[in-house]
């Protein structure tokens, strides 16, 4: 098969236009997040690098968090952007025992970390014994 067939082929344009697609600007307007839990504490940490912490707002709403954060644009001309801008958004979903009263929030180079008291940080751990079935004591 010569080079010019090879390189039209469909598998070959297909692998051209996904690798193009690919590095085109995601239209996502969704904030990254990580959830823990640390010291009987539910952790929600979102990255908003270039957000000022006055353009962010947490609020808690049936048992979720809504995070918003707005980031906008900067005035000259730009040759070329990688960058987001405009309003970015998550809602994340409290664990059951999560007090609504008990919530943080602070933001340090460029991450958003929230901190919520649960029930669980509120009772002692306490350690189960494992019984061995079968086994003579």
């Amino acid at each position: 098969m010569s080079n010019a067939r090879q390189n039209g082929s469909p598998s070959r344009v297909l692998t051209r236009l996904t690798g193009w697609l690919g590095a085109l600007p995601s239209r996502r307007r969704e904030l990254p997040v990580e959830e823990s839990t640390e010291d009987g504490r539910f952790l929600v940490r979102a990255e908003v690098p270039g957000v000022a912490p006055d353009a962010v707002e947490v609020d808690v709403r049936d048992g979720a968090l809504l995070i918003k954060a707005t980031r906008g644009e900067p005035a000259g001309h730009r040759i070329r952007t990688d960058l987001r801008y405009g309003t970015f958004e998550r809602t994340v979903a409290l664990p059951a025992d999560a007090k609504e009263d008990d919530i943080r929030a602070r933001c340090a180079r460029g991450i958003l970390t929230i901190s919520v008291g649960t029930a669980a940080g509120d009772r002692p751990k306490r350690r189960i014994p494992v019984e061995a079935e079968g086994m003579a004591p």
